[in-house]
């Protein structure tokens, strides 16, 4: 480990405290969850780092608007309807990193049922999606992200983004159709 390593180490030791104190004001939001929170924080403080200038005042005040700024993105973000699929989806592991739902034994029928209702959403799923939204999901399940989507399908990056956004609307529309209770 060279000094910049260390000197980073201690850099980030020492600006912890502030980035947990910031990201704890925000627990509880749909679709974020701790380290999101955190991440905004950091980068917001790396950011306030980039382009403080003494000349602006203390330090402390210009870091934390900075952080906030970028948590309440991070939030924004989250409460998007298109990330509305992902937000109220339910995690299968708790921060600890233990099974939530283990605890149950499983119905074989129940489970036959949930994945025939699987197969015949992505069935109609598949039906209803054009060429390029098709190949960007394709893309997605080989776990490719962003630029190597696009690269991919052969389209730019706004293209892929348009297709995802359409992707997402049309997978919630029909999961809705397929799966919600109606009255």
């Amino acid at each position: 480990m060279d000094t910049t390593d260390v000197t980073f180490e201690a850099w980030m030791a020492s600006f912890r405290p502030w980035v947990r104190a910031r990201a704890s004001q925000w627990r509880g939001v749909p679709g974020l969850d701790r380290t999101d929170v955190e991440q905004a924080a950091w980068l917001g403080l790396v950011e306030a780092l980039q382009q403080y200038r003494p000349d602006r005042g203390p330090f402390e005040p210009w870091a934390h608007g900075a952080m906030q700024r970028r948590i309440k993105d991070a939030v924004k973000g989250a409460r998007r309807v298109k990330h509305r699929f992902v937000s109220e989806a339910s995690a299968l592991v708790d921060d600890a990193g233990h099974e939530r739902f283990s605890d149950r034994a499983a119905d074989p029928l129940d489970v036959v049922v949930q994945q025939d209702h699987v197969r015949q959403f992505t069935r109609f799923l598949i039906q209803t999606l054009r060429p390029l939204e098709l190949a960007v999901l394709r893309a997605m399940i080989r776990g490719l992200a962003g630029q190597a989507v696009a690269q991919s399908v052969g389209m730019t990056a706004k293209a892929v983004d348009n297709a995802q956004q359409r992707l997402r609307r049309k997978a919630w529309t029909l999961w809705c159709e397929t799966s919600c209770p109606t009255e």
